[in-house]
């Protein structure tokens, strides 16, 4: 079996997005890829496509490869979630166990760029025994 691209490799083991700098790039596997929404898009307003990827045939991996990337502030926190173009469905990213109710029924994913952290206001207190 021939090895997979190296990004999805990479989403694989450490989970996407995949942030170097101020960039995050999220990857899909599929013949077709959705679209990617968050507040930088305006979530169902401006939703983001992703790009199919070169692929060498030697190296191809089963499915189609897609990736697109957001420029990100290093202090940042991000919700974000995929949406199918054709049934308007959100979709959860298959490479990111984070995820929080998004207060309308739905589940958003999310990260920290690497400059955040969770707001102390945000934690559960501990229990004290």
């Amino acid at each position: 079996m021939t090895p997979p691209n190296p990004l999805l490799r990479r989403a694989q083991e450490y989970g996407t997005p995949i942030i170097q700098g101020n960039r995050a790039t999220f990857i899909w596997e599929g013949e077709t890829a959705p679209l990617l929404i968050s507040d930088s898009s305006g979530w169902d307003e401006r939703p983001k496509a992703f790009k199919r990827l070169s692929v060498n045939s030697r190296r191809a991996p089963l499915q189609p490869l897609w990736s697109t990337s957001l420029t990100i502030p290093p202090d940042a926190y991000v919700e974000y979630a995929f949406l199918d173009p054709d049934s308007q469905e959100h979709i959860l990213d298959p490479y990111n166990t984070r995820s929080t109710s998004n207060g309308m029924g739905n589940r958003n994913n999310f990260f920290y760029m690497p400059e955040a952290a969770p707001s102390p206001v945000s934690l559960r207190p501990s229990l004290k025994l």
